[in-house]
């Protein structure tokens, strides 16, 4: 179930960002920022995906990440 979810999850996400990268979509896409993926076990077994948004992040910590 597990090694099902990070399938499931590395192929919905088509971009490339930290140790998650894909030759198909090299690039970062800010739309994979904003959320996270949720997968679980349904109740017929079969994995279940769904995206949750992210909260938005204080002005003080996001400047943190934009200082390159």
């Amino acid at each position: 179930t597990v090694s099902e979810c990070i399938a499931k999850a590395a192929l919905e996400r088509q971009e490339s960002r930290g140790g998650h990268t894909r030759d198909d979509f090299p690039a970062t896409d800010d739309f994979w920022g904003e959320r996270n993926l949720v997968l679980k076990q349904g109740a017929t077994g079969s994995v279940e995906l769904s995206h949750q948004p992210l909260p938005v992040m204080p002005d003080e910590l996001k400047s943190l990440f934009d200082a390159k």
